[in-house]
């Protein structure tokens, strides 16, 4: 506020005034300092300090006081008695007791704040509160969330006020009517009783019982404290005197005679300090008085009056829910594989179908409470994962709220544990016993049919496997058949891999039959294979030695982890001696089960070599005597895994006897869960490998084909053989390889050469035979000349998928002379590409090639007889790249146009081939760059048009032709703010600088007060009219290019247009100035409170009924003013 050039007089009545607002907290600090003062001289044990009641007015405190000046005392006739029946009274049953920690138990519920003289609900509703609790909440009643509506009370009672009235008024009404929880109508002044809760009828409780003891006498204090003691908190009237106001501790007994009003308390318990009895008491002025809210006061004195009307009270009893089987149904929990149940015939079908939305649920839940329930909901679980909920708006006492039908819901195959978990899920009941509102039973569902060697993923974990402790663990449940799908299949395996590696996944065998409905099946179990943290399991049944027959398997979450699964049922594939495979296994793959053929008991070799892929791949052999096992029920030695990721295994195992016998291939855990794998199998018996024999072409032979092959009779008990040949001439032999059959392809010889080779069998243990020698000479052939063939036009393309290509001529005797044009490899992986196969044409057209690849070719010549030249060096050649369609752009800025072409031609990356972007207007370009990635063109000017066109080349460095041209403009620069002009009382010009943008560019400005706007113009300013006096406007423009793409907004300020002529409130005498004459009006009224009376106070500005320093700062701002109008 600006006093200058204000009179002396004005500005020191000011700075007395604003002295007035500090005064009232000193005098509150001096008056708790005399009071401790006094308290401390008369050897009182209580202490005085500022509370939340110190700093109100005397007005303010006194409108909490809600009880009357004098008790009232009410005769209903009830009595109270103790729990074994006797009238209440006698001695103090305890030395000491406090409800805030009644047997280390904390039974209170919080303080809480009056706002009006409602004193009398507060101490009514606290003191029922806790004897709801403890009369009627069980064993863990404390734990009940009750809260009572005092405003229920407050605007719904007779009374229907909040000013002061008496306690068994209230009762009555509680008794007749009752009232609902703190949820249904919350403490709030704003709020009245139609604001109550739509069902706030269902949710009122009452009182059973009330009644009155009054004193003062030894007689009231027995009652009261063993009312107290037995029952809960009971409501006192009391006599407040003017120091209460400002008790902060100790034990309160009253130094002054002012009496303030009655009040009403709650006596919560008693004790004894330094030899003074006192009650320990509840107040309802919030936790910032007193001893967070309470206080203790001097017992057997009539302290204050507080020992001469207590009101006891009995509450209703409180509902509970529980599980119930209504007659007709079967359980509490009715699981159906249909929508057919009624409210009198709920039993479970025979059978539950698994892993379909087929499920229906019918549920009970029974109020076996003397009341009813308030509106309740109840979740449904799965192995305690919520599933359905089901509600109700009410329950009367006895009621069964009997859901039928509800879904359907799907349930995976398999074992579950369902619960009622819980009933009144959101603890909305207030309930005598809480601890059973828990009901749950196992049901079996249908399992899923796994087919031979069609893995299944499971997208979520099993279930957890013990619920509740029940003896039979919950499971994911499936079903395989034995023999009937496979009759050939001898042995059959069912394994899991899980996903995570904190997951442990189990699965265990289930016999035939055993699945018998909705209540039968995977319970007891033939095999269980648990082997440990996230590694794969797996069960087998042998049908050599098993029934036939469908099994079970049972999946089980046994460390409660997360995250999918996959499970596979694998029938046996027979292997040999020697190798087997390769076997290709996708991603999904869980095992492969075999089965192998020991011919004699004796030692034997199994290997595993992984070809392709990093899985950690395990195998085990099983027993032909084997009916059914686990994965680790292997025979001595069976077991092979211990090489890691990628590498190959193998066993040795001692065989006792002849017979088939099961071999598994298993990935090793969660590690693997993705890989594929590609490997092979070798087995064979530890026996030495006879010796080779029956040599072709047989030993000594002469005029054999230079293509001739070698082969030799099999051997017994070998793997492979080594194989060696040298011509005759040269000085050592060459070893050709290790092959497993008994031949091998040599390739076209030389003629008239003499060869020599030899040959030795090999066990799969690595015992060996003796080598065989023998040898044989070849027939004479001349291949046509050039030998080897030459290139007279070497490939060249044609366009973006044909490559030509010519031979040189070749000359022989033997005609035709035929030529092979042999398409080798594409080095850029290039689809396409194919022989000529044997033709008689010198020349070949290689067609349906992919667009600017690489592709390799060379040629070859034989005459009639087969004589073959050798391939001429091979050449390469790229086809065509496709000519850029056109241009397109990216992002688009003032200085920078983004541009690429309008389609990627093909393998850019690859040897020359490149891609090249033009911006004609400026004659810069990308360069060449292997990618169609978006160039930028930068250094432009703001809303300018520029040209780009584009050209490719492949990786040979050929051209394409030019795309066709597009152009675009870049975009305009954001304006910036300049100052406005030409202010006027109805008008402002706002202005901005086209901040580098050329002339032309339209602008577009908006008075956002107004509402109004200059449309898209080409200036840089608007003059905005129309406008009212002394108001301020918010002003902001943009700008766009030519292609009408708008900048961003730009804020230009605000201005406020001329002043209209103000008015002058302290004018009091309409001489059109404010001076000493309008002053000596205001002093006047200065201090007035009455200005509500009739008799006009011309200072009162504010309209508050009084003339104060809110007043005073409207006068004194027009204070010296000659405009007033």
């Amino acid at each position: 506020m600006n006093f200058r050039h204000k009179s002396p007089m004005l500005i020191v009545l000011f700075a007395v005034l604003l002295v007035f607002g500090s005064a009232w907290g000193d005098q509150v600090d001096e008056r708790i300092r005399q009071l401790n003062l006094e308290l401390k001289a008369q050897g009182e044990s209580w202490t005085a300090g500022r509370t939340n009641m110190s700093d109100m007015s005397p007005e303010q405190r006194r409108a909490l006081l809600g009880g009357p000046d004098e008790p009232q005392i009410i005769d209903t006739g009830a009595v109270e008695k103790t729990p074994d029946g006797a009238y209440i009274g006698g001695a103090f049953p305890a030395s000491s007791f406090d409800w805030r920690n009644r047997s280390g138990t904390n039974w209170m519920t919080p303080v809480t704040n009056q706002m009006c003289g409602d004193c009398w609900a507060h101490a009514t509703l606290g003191s029922m509160e806790v004897r709801l609790r403890y009369q009627k909440g069980g064993t863990y009643g404390y734990q009940l969330p009750i809260n009572l509506s005092e405003r229920y009370a407050v605007t719904c009672s007779p009374h229907a006020s909040c000013s002061a009235w008496n306690i068994p008024g209230l009762l009555s009404f509680i008794e007749s009517d009752g009232v609902p929880d703190e949820e249904c109508l919350p403490y709030n002044s704003s709020l009245d009783c139609s604001d109550r809760c739509s069902n706030w009828s269902h949710r009122v409780y009452k009182v059973t019982n009330y009644g009155t003891y009054y004193g003062p006498g030894s007689t009231f204090r027995d009652q009261v404290a063993n009312s107290v003691y037995y029952y809960g908190p009971i409501p006192v009237w009391m006599k407040v005197y003017d120091d209460f106001w400002d008790y902060s501790g100790g034990i309160y007994t009253r130094t002054s005679s002012v009496e303030e009003g009655g009040h009403f308390v709650n006596i919560v318990g008693w004790g004894t300090s330094g030899g003074v009895d006192y009650w320990i008491c509840k107040n309802s002025w919030g936790t910032g008085w007193g001893v967070n809210g309470y206080f203790y006061i001097r017992r057997g004195t009539n302290e204050s009056r507080i020992e001469e009307a207590a009101y006891w009270l009995t509450p209703q009893n409180l509902p509970n829910l529980n599980d119930s089987t209504p007659t007709g149904w079967d359980y509490p929990i009715v699981p159906r594989g249909n929508n057919t149940a009624t409210t009198t015939n709920a039993t479970v079908t025979s059978t539950l179908p698994g892993n379909s939305n087929a499920t229906y649920w019918n549920v009970n839940w029974k109020n076996e409470g003397t009341v009813k329930a308030r509106d309740n909901v109840t979740h449904l679980s799965v192995d305690d994962i919520y599933t359905y909920w089901f509600s109700l708006s009410y329950q009367p006492a006895g009621y069964d709220s009997r859901h039928v039908n509800s879904g359907p819901s799907t349930v995976r195959g398999g074992r579950h544990t369902i619960c009622q978990n819980t009933m009144d899920y959101d603890n909305r009941v207030w309930e005598y016993d809480e601890n059973d509102n828990t009901y749950c039973k196992q049901f079996v569902w249908s399992p899923y049919s796994l087919s031979d060697n069609v893995p299944v993923t499971r997208s979520s974990a099993p279930p957890k496997r013990n619920t509740l402790g029940y003896s039979y663990y919950n499971c994911d449940g499936f079903s395989f058949d034995v023999q009937s799908t496979h009759p050939t299949d001898w042995w059959s395996a069912v394994g899991i891999l899980p996903y995570s590696s904190s997951a442990d996944y189990d699965v265990r065998l289930h016999d035939i039959g055993t699945y018998t409905g909705s209540e039968g099946g995977f319970g007891s179990y033939l095999e269980y294979s648990s082997y440990g943290g996230s590694a794969s399991d797996f069960v087998i049944v042998n049908d050599n030695q098993a029934a036939h027959g469908t099994y079970y398997a049972g999946v089980l979450n046994y460390n409660e982890g997360s995250g999918a699964f996959r499970i596979e049922e694998d029938a046996s594939e027979k292997i040999f001696d020697g190798t087997n495979g390769p076997y290709s296994k996708i991603s999904s793959n869980v095992l492969d089960i075999y089965e192998y053929y020991a011919s004699s008991a004796g030692t034997y070799r199994f290997k595993l070599d992984q070809t392709a892929g990093t899985c950690d791949l395990g195998m085990t052999l099983y027993d032909d005597d084997t009916t059914t096992a686990s994965k680790s029920d292997y025979m001595s030695g069976g077991y092979a895994n211990s090489n890691g990721d990628g590498q190959d295994e193998y066993m040795d195992v001692t065989i006792p006897d002849a017979g088939f016998h099961g071999l598994a291939v298993w990935k090793a855990d969660a590690g693997d869960y993705n890989k594929t794998t590609t490997y092979k199998l070798q087995a064979g018996k530890c026996a030495t490998p006879g010796t080779p024999s029956t040599p072709s072409p047989t030993d000594g032979a002469v005029n054999v084909p230079v293509t001739a092959d070698l082969d030799w009779a099999n051997s017994s008990f070998t793997l492979y053989y080594d194989v060696w040949f040298k011509k005759s001439t040269d000085a050592s032999y060459t070893k050709l390889g290790e092959p497993e059959t008994s031949a091998w392809a040599l390739g076209t010889l030389d003629q008239g050469t003499t060869y020599q080779w030899a040959v030795r069998s090999n066990n799969i243990c690595g015992s060996a035979s003796s080598y065989v020698y023998w040898s044989f000479t070849t027939v004479d052939t001349t291949p046509p000349t050039p030998d080897p063939m030459t290139w007279s036009v070497i490939p060249y393309e044609l366009d973006t998928s044909e490559i030509k290509m010519t031979a040189t001529t070749a000359s022989d005797p033997s005609t035709p002379v035929s030529y092979y044009f042999d398409f080798t490899s594409s080095p850029t992986g290039g689809t396409g590409g194919s022989d000529s196969g044997w033709t008689t044409s010198t020349s070949y057209t290689d067609s349906g090639l992919q667009a600017n690849h690489q592709y390799e070719y060379t040629v070859a010549a034989k005459d009639a007889q087969g004589n073959m030249t050798a391939y001429s060096t091979s050449s390469r050649e790229y086809t065509d790249i496709e000519t850029p369609a056109g241009i397109v752009f990216g992002t688009i800025t003032t200085t920078s146009i983004q541009a690429r072409s309008s389609n990627t031609p093909s393998n850019l990356s690859s040897g020359s081939s490149g891609l090249l972007v033009e911006n004609t207007t400026e004659g810069t370009s990308s360069g060449w760059k292997q990618n169609n990635n978006l160039w930028t063109s930068g250094s432009l000017s703001p809303n300018q048009k520029y040209t780009f066109r584009a050209m490719a080349r492949n990786g040979d460095g050929n051209q394409t032709p030019w795309s066709g041209s597009a152009s675009c403009y870049t975009q305009a620069k954001a304006p910036e703010a300049m100052a406005f002009s030409n202010i006027t009382q109805t008008s402002i010009q706002a202005n901005w600088s086209a901040n580098g943008n050329p002339a032309g560019t339209a602008y577009y400005c908006e008075n956002l007060t107004q509402g109004t706007n200059s449309g898209w113009i080409t200036a840089t300013s608007w003059n905005s009219t129309g406008l009212d006096c002394g108001k301020s406007y918010t002003f902001r423009v943009r700008a766009r290019n030519e292609d009408a793409i708008e900048t961003t907004l730009v804020s230009l300020g605000s201005a406020t247009t001329l002043p209209c002529a103000d008015a002058c409130e302290g004018n009091f005498d309409g001489d059109n100035d404010v001076d000493v004459s309008d002053f000596a009006v205001f002093a006047a009224d200065y201090g007035r409170t009455d200005c509500d009376t009739g008799d006009l106070c011309e200072g009162n500005f504010d309209g508050d009924n009084d003339v104060d320093v809110s007043d005073f700062a409207v006068f004194a701002a027009d204070y010296g003013r000659t405009d007033c109008p």
